[in-house]
């Protein structure tokens, strides 16, 4: 369990590598106050199955979950930026439900060589997918704004069937 405070001063992120490496972490409490996940911070926690987010995280850093054993990931819609990388090898993760009321940016490689991803909620709200972000994942429907700036390779060797755009 993370503190709101230590020693009187608000706890608001997570610093850079936390927890990396800590393949013993099943769980983890974050505060509400927390606004920033820092870069690897649960880089290689395999078996951190699920995560609950707080409501004003804001970021999530590069790398932040590389290779943990997340299966299902519900974002906020306070969340402005999904770091490079933060959430590739998750070898485990199914499905990930994004935000709609907020312009959410996927960075690159976000969710790369993801190959169980199969579902992707709300990436229509989503006008921002940097280079192969979805690249060698499992998702198999993908529904993109008319308006979105998709960067190069988003979907290289995903299993992608039905494209929806507009």
């Amino acid at each position: 369990e993370i503190p709101e405070k230590i020693n009187g001063k608000v706890v608001s992120e997570i610093g850079k590598n936390a927890f990396y490496g800590a393949e013993k972490l099943v769980s983890v409490e974050i505060p509400d106050t927390i606004t920033y996940i820092g870069e690897n911070a649960f880089y290689n926690c395999v078996k951190l199955e699920s995560i609950v987010l707080p409501p004003n995280l804001k970021e999530i850093g590069l790398k932040a979950f590389h290779s943990a054993g997340l299966k299902n990931i519900m974002f906020n819609n306070k969340l402005e930026t999904i770091g490079d990388y933060a959430f590739a090898n998750c070898e485990e993760l199914t499905k990930v439900i994004l935000p709609i009321d907020n312009n959410v940016t996927i960075k690159a490689r976000s969710f790369y060589n993801d190959k169980n991803l199969l579902e992707v909620e709300n990436l229509q709200f989503v006008k921002n997918v940097g280079s192969y972000a979805f690249a060698s994942s499992g998702i198999k429907t993908a529904n993109i704004a008319d308006n979105a700036v998709y960067s190069e390779g988003v979907f290289y060797q995903a299993a992608l069937e039905n494209v929806t755009i507009g």
